[in-house]
């Protein structure tokens, strides 16, 4: 697990990454960072996979109180869907089979 105040040290000085963070990237991520020419755009996908990394054990903690909040805010500011969440949705969504007209399902 990464440290919040680790990976904030990073967020705030993405040239240098903190020592306890130098074994959190994997050989791929490493590989795929060294890559990258453009040294701001390196830290910036530096960042973000270690933030990433940082986050995935928190996703559904943070879906539940996405949950919560929507339910609660039922006649406040509205929410919208973004629209790649929502095609995103339609996507992996079957649509529903209506069968042809005069048969039974």
């Amino acid at each position: 697990m990464v440290d919040a105040d680790v990976v904030r040290e990073l967020i705030e000085n993405p040239a240098s990454l903190p020592e306890a963070l130098n074994e959190e990237l994997d050989a791929d991520e490493s590989s795929c960072l060294a890559l990258e020419s453009d040294e701001t755009e390196r830290q910036k996908h530096c960042v973000a996979a270690i933030y990433l990394r940082s986050a995935a054990g928190c996703k559904g903690a943070h879906a539940f109180e996405l949950e919560e909040t929507i339910r609660s805010n039922s006649s406040a500011l509205p929410i919208t869907c973004p629209d790649y969440i929502r095609l995103a949705i339609e996507w992996v969504t079957p649509a529903p089979i209506v069968p042809a007209p005069g048969t039974t399902t």
